[in-house]
């Protein structure tokens, strides 16, 4: 999901040239499907991605993997979408790098990193209105 969303944050600029800007624009549509299957695939999957985990862990997976579908979703451009994503990957890899307990000199990072989870998904979850409002 990272190059998928690396490469979709890429601004398109009309100083390019007609086919430069026309390969980056068709890839970053190949990317955006690709981001879409990934997500697609994560949210089918659900029980094979969080059932490994408990209690809290369980939920946060549960809560990360509706919030990418969820955003994906939104009527976003696919720039907000792949920034809102991208923002999201890598304290998410943080939270599950789970460290043996004698490297616990590692645990206040991870901790750290679940907050910002927590705090990353109330916000991409905030613009989203409910339901009622569409």
């Amino acid at each position: 999901m990272s190059v998928a969303t690396s490469i979709l944050t890429i601004e398109l600029s009309l100083d390019m040239k007609p086919a430069a800007y026309q390969a980056l624009r068709d890839e970053q549509t190949r990317q955006y499907q690709r981001l879409w299957e990934q997500i697609q695939q994560m949210v089918d999957n659900i029980g094979r991605y969080a059932g490994p985990y408990v209690w809290k862990a369980r939920d946060l997976v549960i809560q990360y993997v509706l919030c990418l579908y969820t955003v994906m979703m939104s009527t976003r451009t696919r720039a907000e979408k792949a920034a809102t994503i991208q923002s999201l990957i890598k304290p998410m890899a943080a939270v599950m790098d789970a460290a043996p307990p004698w490297f616990f000199w590692r645990m206040p990072a991870q901790i750290r990193a679940w907050g910002e989870v927590n705090r990353l998904i109330a916000a991409a979850m905030q613009d989203i209105p409910p339901a009622s409002e569409r």
